[in-house]
């Protein structure tokens, strides 16, 4: 009788080792961070001081693109749309994601204020650029 309920008890430790190692691997696809959709420009405000909000929010409304939206498709193709001088304009771009970061390559600059290539990353249902200079500057999904 104690040989069975040992035997019992190991059956039963293999087979939640089984579970825990199944539920807990999971696919790489799975840590794929998603960024499909449309992205539009916003104030980052949750972690600003009242001035900060307002320092930034006056930099933003400065910048020649204003309603900025990245829009990321299949493939890696970014388009990026803004209203520049009052036109909106359009333009494409590029993305590739590793892990949990989206590298973003803009060669109109409309993004972030200046042309070129920059991370982004996902926290709270928004996309953060990285990097000290950019933390008041998110996009939300639209």
């Amino acid at each position: 009788m104690k040989k069975l309920g040992r035997v019992i008890m190991v059956v039963c430790a293999v087979m939640l080792m089984v579970v825990m190692a199944t539920a807990c691997g999971g696919s790489e696809d799975a840590k794929t961070l998603n960024v499909e959709g449309s992205w539009k420009r916003a104030l980052n405000d949750g972690m600003l001081t009242p001035e900060q909000v307002q320092i930034y929010t006056t930099y933003l409304e400065g910048l020649p693109s204003q309603d900025v939206v990245l829009k990321f498709e299949s493939g890696s193709k970014l388009t990026v749309t803004a209203k520049v001088d009052g036109k909106e304009t359009s333009s494409e771009g590029s993305y590739r994601v590793e892990g949990d970061y989206v590298t973003v390559i803009d060669p109109t600059g409309y993004a972030a204020g200046t042309a070129g290539t920059f991370k982004m990353s996902r926290k709270n249902d928004r996309l953060l650029i990285e990097g000290s200079e950019y933390q008041y500057v998110c996009f939300v999904k639209q």
